[in-house]
């Protein structure tokens, strides 16, 4: 098995609390156990690239750099992963391929299907839109031959990235193949969260291919089971009512859910610092 226990320990909606984790148990480990230390080092700088440290980040993997074994292991695949995922979080992309590139070929090396499937979907994130679906492909087809379950965890994240690549290609009958495929996946997890997510995103493209009336009444439902599930309002729900409605032409109506996504979608972190001309666009259509 290619993780570790700490792996558990991850809390990526509080990327500060697990850091702190991570940090105590460093303290606590033998000096004979470098790969597991230099692995866990790894998981350090991913919390401060998920708290946009960009720099700390990169100055901890500087700290352990010369620790790295000649021999490609684990650690060095993970090291790799890390700082690519630093450079692409802030927006570097040119960096960051190469090292995901030599990631993959890293743990195709030591047959590490988890981390190979993680390196093909970080290339598949980063690299132009004309060769993404070359690596969603890559990174499928590793993780539904693989026999470590972890690897073929990553199956639904894996057709999602699929789906929205043929998406933006304007493939949407193949993008709509794969938002079911992940639908389905997540349906066999039973994790509630990724099933409302995964419906949404067989809503959205049916809207892309103008089938409207269905679109929207998925919407609709999906509204409802969040509420009967007692999850708590989102605003992408919202806005995707909202377009449905204004493409049927029912603007009154749509500007009501653009005016509660408008107020969901402000508490987005990300979506206030990356999605500034949406939020505007949203206000507007909600007449605000």
């Amino acid at each position: 098995m290619s993780k570790q226990d700490f792996d558990a320990w991850w809390d990526y909606s509080d990327p500060r609390k697990t850091e702190q984790v991570f940090r105590k148990h460093l303290l606590n480990i033998e000096e004979e156990n470098l790969d597991y230390r230099l692995q866990l080092q790894t998981q350090i700088a991913r919390c401060l690239g998920l708290q946009r440290q960009f720099m700390a980040g990169h100055d901890f993997l500087d700290s352990i750099e010369f620790e790295l074994p000649k021999e490609p292991q684990i650690c060095t695949i993970r090291y790799l992963l890390e700082r690519g995922r630093l450079f692409n979080s802030d927006n570097q992309r040119a960096l960051a391929n190469p090292l995901f590139l030599r990631a993959y070929e890293k743990s195709k090396e030591l047959e590490e299907d988890f981390f190979t499937v993680d390196a093909a979907h970080m290339l598949a994130i980063c690299v132009d839109l004309s060769e993404q679906a070359k690596w969603s492909k890559k990174a499928i087809n590793v993780a539904s031959k693989s026999k470590d379950p972890e690897a073929r965890a990553w199956l639904g994240a894996l057709y999602n990235n699929a789906a929205w690549t043929c998406h933006a290609e304007g493939d949407f009958e193949t993008a709509l193949k794969y938002f079911e495929g992940a639908l389905e996946f997540q349906e066999e997890r039973k994790n509630q969260e990724r099933i409302f997510i995964a419906e949404w995103a067989v809503a959205r493209c049916l809207r892309s291919m103008g089938k409207l009336e269905l679109a929207l009444a998925k919407q609709l439902q999906l509204l409802e089971d969040r509420r009967q599930h007692d999850f708590k309002e989102d605003g992408f729900v919202f806005e995707e009512i909202g377009e449905c409605l204004l493409e049927l032409e029912r603007a009154d109506e749509a500007a009501s859910n653009f005016e509660k996504a408008l107020f969901l979608l402000a508490e987005n972190p990300w979506i206030l610092e990356n999605e500034k001309d949406r939020l505007r666009r949203i206000k507007r259509l909600a007449n605000l």
